[in-house]
């Protein structure tokens, strides 16, 4: 379990609120960052453009959307 803090100063220096988790709540933390950022890049992933032949009049010229992937929780 975390380790109460004093609430005596506005800014607390982080390395003393990562001190104060325990082993579960710093790993928890590290999941939850390492989350975020996989949902960051793969939410701005931009897909790689696919060369089209120079004669291709027939074909009909596809069109690219954004997506985005679901979140995990």
């Amino acid at each position: 379990m975390a380790k109460p803090l004093a609430r005596e100063s506005l800014h607390t220096d982080p390395s003393q609120v990562w001190a104060g988790l325990d082993t579960d709540h710093q790993r928890r933390a590290l999941q939850l960052l390492a989350q975020m950022a996989l949902n960051f890049l793969t939410g701005h992933a931009v897909p790689p453009l696919k060369e089209e032949p120079l004669c291709s009049n027939s074909a009909a010229t596809p069109s690219y959307g954004l997506t985005t992937s679901p979140v995990r929780r």
